[in-house]
Parts: C-alpha cells; sequence; structure tokens
C-alpha cells in the first residue's frame, strides 16, 4: 500500500473533526471525541479573539476620530475595566463547569440540572446584590474626582459608570449558557457566540459614533455585545436544544448550590492571588525605582506573554474533558493527555522565548520607536518565567479539571505572600528585574515542586487503576466517582 499524501492524511484529520466521526461506546471512541472537541474549540476560540481584537482596534480608530483625548481616555479605561467580571461572579462560572463535567461522567442528569439552576439564580441573585450596592454608593461618589477628568468629560464619567457596571451585571447569569456548552466541552459554540458578540459591538459603536454619540453610549455599545450575545445562545440553548437545562427555580437546590458555590470560591481565589502578584509587582518596581521603570518591565512582558497564551489556547478546552474523563475513570486518557500536555507547554515555549532574548529589543525598536531599553537579566527572567508558564499551564487545567483545588488555595497564597516579599528584597538588588526572578523562584519552589509531588503519585500507579481511583478521590475536591459506561453528550 502507498503511503498516504499529504492532502490524505489532511482529509482524514478534518474527517475526525466531524461529529459522529467516533464510536462513544468505546473508552478510544470517547478519548478520540474528547480531543475532537478540544480541537474545535480551539479553532474557534483563535477567530473569537482574533474578531476581539479587530473590535478594539478599529473602535479605538472610530472614536478617536470623533472624541476628545480625555474621552477616549475614560472609554478605553472602561472597556479595558470589563476583565474584572472574571472575578465578579466569585467563580461560580467554574464552580458549575466542574459540577457538570463530573456529573456528566457519571451521567446524572438530575444533578446537572440542579446544578445549572443553583447556579443561574445564585448568579442572579449577586448581579441583583451588586446593583443595590452599587446604586446606593452610586450618589456619594464623585466620579470625575476619581477618574481625575475634567470640563464635559467630567459631567459624563457618572453615566459611563452606569453602563459600564449594567453591561457587567448583565452578564453574570447571562453568562450561564457559556459555562454549560464548556461543561459539556462544546466550547466551539461558546466561542462562536463571543465571536457574535464581538460583531454586534463593533456595529453598535460605528452606529454610536456616526451619531456623534457621547462616552456613556459608547460604552454602552462596546459593552453591550456580549451580553447580548448571551442572551441570544440563552435563548436558542434552553428554549431549542435542551430546554430540560432551562432554569427553574424549582429545581435550584442546596446540594447542587453548595457544590458550585465552595468550588467557584476556590478558584476565585486562585484567580485572585494570580492577577493580584502581577499587580503588585509593577507597584513595586513603581514604588523603587519609579514609575517610568514600570514601562521597561511591563512591554518586553506582553512579548513573552504571547507563547504561555498560545499553550492556554490550546490546553484549556481540556478542562472540562479531564473532569468527565476522571469521573468514568478513564484514566489511561487522563494519564496520556496529561503528559502530551506538559510536552506541549514545554515544547511551546522553550524556543519562542530563547528567541525572544535576542529579538526583543530590535522588536522594541520597532514598535515603542526605541523608548524601553531592557536590561538582559530581565528578558532572560522572562525567557525563563514563559517556560514555566507553559508547564504550570499543563499542571493547572489537570488539577482544575480533576477538582484538585484545595491544595492549590494555599499554594496560591503562599506563592502570592513569597513573590512580594522576594520581590521587595530582589528590586533593590538588581533592579528592574528582580520582581521577575522572584516570580520564577517562587514558581518553582512553592508551585511547582508540590505539584511535582502530587502528579507523581499519578504517574507511578498508571498500571494500577485502582489505586489511580484511590489517588483522585484523596486530591479531588470531588466527590467519589461512580463509573458510568454511557456516551459523551
Amino acid at each position: 500500500m502507498s503511503p498516504a499524501t499529504p492532502g490524505a492524511r489532511a482529509r482524514e484529520w478534518v474527517g475526525q473533526l466531524r461529529p459522529g466521526s467516533h464510536d462513544l461506546a468505546t473508552e478510544d471512541g470517547r478519548s478520540s471525541e474528547r480531543y475532537r472537541r478540544a480541537a474545535l474549540t480551539t479553532v474557534v476560540s483563535a477567530v473569537a479573539r482574533a474578531l476581539a481584537l479587530v473590535t478594539l482596534f478599529v473602535s479605538i480608530r472610530v472614536i478617536s476620530n470623533t472624541t476628545s483625548a480625555e474621552e477616549l481616555g475614560l472609554w478605553l479605561l472602561l472597556i479595558t475595566a470589563v476583565t474584572l467580571v472574571g472575578f465578579a461572579d466569585f467563580g461560580i462560572g467554574n464552580g458549575l463547569l466542574n459540577a457538570i463535567a463530573d456529573a456528566r461522567g457519571r451521567d446524572d442528569e438530575d444533578f446537572t440540572r440542579e446544578a445549572v439552576s443553583s447556579a443561574f439564580f445564585s448568579l442572579l441573585g449577586l448581579a441583583l446584590l451588586l446593583g443595590l450596592a452599587f446604586g446606593l454608593a452610586y450618589p456619594h461618589v464623585d466620579w470625575a474626582a476619581l477618574y481625575n477628568v475634567t470640563g464635559s468629560t467630567a459631567d459624563q464619567a457618572g453615566p459611563a459608570t452606569v453602563a459600564f457596571v449594567v453591561c457587567i451585571l448583565a452578564a453574570l447569569p447571562l453568562g450561564i449558557s457559556q459555562r454549560v456548552h464548556h461543561a459539556h466541552q462544546r466550547g466551539w459554540v461558546a466561542n462562536g457566540w463571543q465571536g457574535v458578540g464581538s460583531v454586534i459591538s463593533l456595529v453598535a459603536v460605528v452606529v454610536a459614533s456616526i451619531n456623534d454619540a457621547g462616552t456613556p453610549t459608547l460604552v454602552a455599545a462596546m459593552l453591550a455585545g456580549p451580553p447580548i450575545a448571551y442572551l441570544l445562545d440563552s435563548c436558542n440553548l434552553f428554549l431549542r436544544r435542551r430546554p430540560d437545562l432551562r432554569p427553574r427555580i424549582r429545581l435550584a437546590s442546596i446540594r447542587a448550590g453548595r457544590r458550585v458555590i465552595s468550588h467557584g470560591f476556590l478558584f476565585f481565589i486562585i484567580a485572585t492571588v494570580g492577577a493580584v502578584s502581577y499587580e503588585l509587582d509593577t507597584l513595586v518596581i513603581s514604588h523603587f525605582l519609579g514609575a517610568d521603570q514600570v514601562q521597561v518591565y511591563a512591554v518586553p512582558f506582553r512579548l513573552f506573554m504571547l507563547a504561555p497564551s498560545l499553550v492556554m489556547l490550546l490546553i484549556s478546552p481540556l478542562w472540562p474533558a479531564y473532569g468527565e474523563a476522571a469521573s468514568r475513570r478513564d484514566l489511561d486518557w487522563v494519564h496520556s493527555t496529561l503528559r502530551r500536555s506538559l510536552a506541549l507547554g514545554l515544547g511551546l515555549t522553550l524556543i519562542p522565548s530563547l528567541l525572544l532574548i535576542p529579538l526583543t529589543q530590535p522588536i522594541l525598536d520597532v514598535w515603542v520607536r526605541g523608548t524601553v531599553h531592557p536590561p538582559l537579566g530581565l528578558l532572560l527572567a522572562m525567557a525563563t518565567w514563559a517556560v514555566l508558564s507553559g508547564i504550570s499551564t499543563a499542571i493547572a487545567i489537570f488539577f482544575n479539571g480533576t477538582g484538585v483545588l484545595k491544595v492549590q488555595v494555599p499554594v496560591a497564597i503562599a506563592m502570592g505572600a513569597a513573590n512580594l516579599v522576594l520581590s521587595i528584597i530582589l528590586v533593590q538588588h538588581i533592579g528592574v528585574a528582580g520582581p521577575m526572578w522572584a516570580t520564577v523562584v517562587t514558581q518553582i519552589v512553592v508551585g511547582m515542586v508540590p505539584a511535582w509531588f502530587i502528579t507523581r503519585g499519578l504517574f507511578r500507579r498508571r498500571s494500577d487503576p485502582d489505586a489511580m481511583s484511590r489517588w483522585l478521590d484523596r486530591w479531588s475536591s470531588q466527590p467519589p466517582a461512580v463509573a458510568a459506561a454511557g456516551v459523551v453528550d
């Protein structure tokens, strides 16, 4: 038989991405189906992120032509602060994702329905509570002074903040459909609707700019796209495709709510510590070396973030797959996927990071016209961090998917505290590279060493399924699994 041509191999690979191309009654078929869904999610996620970037750049260009510099600055401040929505739900979304993935592995549709309803009404209540708190505080805040804006922009500061808060709070309960898609390993559907949201935002911004709208309207135009897309997605999901999962108050239960909220809060702590750690690094540099040195740290950091971001894009779709597979005790798949993820994380970050060391300065000369000159020690530290980040991402997605959360919380807090102390010490001795080297040291000593001891037990027990099950039951925050022979939805 002649070897397959590249075209034939490509057609075979594309064929594997078609629904129904795998036998879900077998372990091998379920394994292939998980990879198929992860691949589709990655592809659509890349398209959605590209649409989001295009929307941002085009919107900035359009708005800059019709507003003052101060109005543009206020708009940029508010639309970039939208990342806070990832913290506004206190991790409930991620808690729901894990709860559904585990329930699917046990073919427990009753618990899935309870979890969806419990999470939806929890998020709805949270949105109403935060909205009430904002409404009470609004009259007592000098928004113009807070943003340091004057003139006509000062009059728009408060209403623009209202537009921001309304869009953020609306997205909380409406975004429940996104988590349901991801938990069912249909992330490409969720990402597709995110792309729709970006298109809605772009059209709204262009129309608002043509009509010389003020800053509050421009903020609403930019931020209303996602919740509108989530609403359309929810109608399609809960009214047409999966009416059995439609949130109902009678389905909300204490057991499901406790599970979703408790796990979600652990995710919230982990994410908060990570975000605060980066902000503290720049604050330490500004305090000890001056604000002008922050750009020396922050600008090249954007370059070294690219490879780890790619790893996150490729590996994050495996999160719900880990949960479902672990619940079914498809442990060979869990083991082999973790090994492949670790290799992918290392392979995609090592060479690009090494190449960036000599290339960063030429890139900066073009990008920021030579205004930033990072020292070699900082570039070496960032290259090391990027490689460690690629490996850590693979481990974190595995831990998150299998519910290994309780051990992550004290590790994350210890890493944050140790990083702050070491950053303060090193920035005074080696300058702007100090905080990054502090991050590298704490990530290895406080983060990766405990992770190695935990995962080592998994690798050692590969040949003993019962021992691997005991390992999962020991470290996972999920309830002990019940073996199921059902198929992947």
